[in-house]
């Protein structure tokens, strides 16, 4: 009876592993060709940041959600000529460019705080940029500034919730709205 069962728990492992590599190699093989229809336009334009501050690190860790054809549209603006995002690092340099005009934190004293670009994730119609903004000072009087695609778009609207020790911040930018004061770390 024991060998019974441990020969149906091994094929019972087997069997799952054989279909998680399975949908693995499916999952990559379709979503690695290229796409030979277009991503339909969507009605609403909008980018998410979900940023934590890393104690440890002391840096701000950063998920930023963009729509794949609005951001190629923006970078395309800045190289003069039409650009097509892939998971190579040929964009990381004009993505960085975009970024450090559009997205990013101002200290007391005025200053942009620099950032890295930590890798970026495909998924379907939109892409998650993976960012890092060291940040060793207080947050007082500190800003943050998302003026993504909105040279683009008229109603584009950027979301950005904020983790810092502990307390949450969400902040809302438009148009005529790109810049925020930071007050969770007051």
């Amino acid at each position: 009876m024991k060998i019974y069962r441990k020969f149906f728990y091994v094929k019972f492992i087997l069997l799952h592993l054989t279909m998680n590599l399975f949908v693995i190699f499916l999952s990559s093989f379709l979503y690695g060709l290229p796409q030979t229809t277009p991503i339909p336009p969507h009605d609403f334009h909008t980018s998410i940041a979900e940023i934590e501050y890393n104690p440890k690190s002391r840096a701000f860790e950063v998920s930023l959600r963009v729509f794949i054809d609005d951001f190629e549209k923006a970078l395309s603006g800045i190289s003069g000529k039409k650009e097509a995002l892939d998971e190579t690092n040929k964009h990381e340099k004009l993505i960085m460019q975009y970024l450090q005009q559009k997205f990013y934190i101002i200290n007391k004293r005025g200053k942009k705080k620099a950032m890295t670009l930590i890798g970026k994730e495909f998924k379907v119609d939109a892409m998650w940029l993976y960012i890092e903004i060291p940040y060793r000072e207080s947050l007082r009087k500190a800003k943050f500034n998302n003026s993504i695609l909105m040279e683009h778009f008229d109603d584009q609207v950027n979301i950005v919730n904020l983790k810092y020790k502990g307390k949450k911040e969400s902040f809302i930018f438009r148009k005529n709205n790109p810049r925020e004061p930071i007050t969770v770390g007051r």
